[in-house]
């Protein structure tokens, strides 16, 4: 499949055909205004933070992606300190249009005191390989 299992795959959900790609895009466009999302609603590369430990529901479903988001942070390959710069993922980039034009602003509004916010900022290659794998 090369790459095209989120975009080339469809399933049957009601009436429509629908890939991971159309889904994770219907997701995105339902919380639009909630950048934390794109680190909720992923991919399965190691790239990425692990997804939710429950579901989002739609009553808490703000509340919860701030949370998963302060996680998130914590881990070192979406946001660290090395040699002076703030490393973060390139999901920041790659999004900057929902991040806004600085991750270390949203990651203060986020997480205040996460980060320091006075560091010059370097994207982080990001790690395409899987997460894991089924038994």
């Amino acid at each position: 499949l090369g790459g095209g299992f989120f975009w080339r795959l469809s399933f049957r959900m009601g009436l429509a055909d629908v890939t991971l790609t159309d889904l994770e895009g219907q997701i995105r466009t339902a919380m639009s205004g909630d950048a934390a999302v794109r680190l909720a609603v992923i991919k399965a590369a190691k790239g990425f933070p692990p997804l939710p430990a429950k579901a989002l529901r739609g009553d808490t479903v703000h509340d919860q992606l701030a949370a998963h988001a302060r996680a998130a942070l914590a881990l070192p390959r979406i946001a660290r300190v090395e040699g002076g710069e703030l490393v973060v993922s390139k999901i920041f980039e790659w999004y900057m249009t929902d991040f806004g034009t600085s991750p270390v602003q949203w990651i203060e509004r986020v997480a205040p005191g996460a980060v320091p916010t006075n560091l010059p900022v370097r994207f982080e290659p990001f790690d395409w390989s899987l997460n894991g794998t089924c038994p």
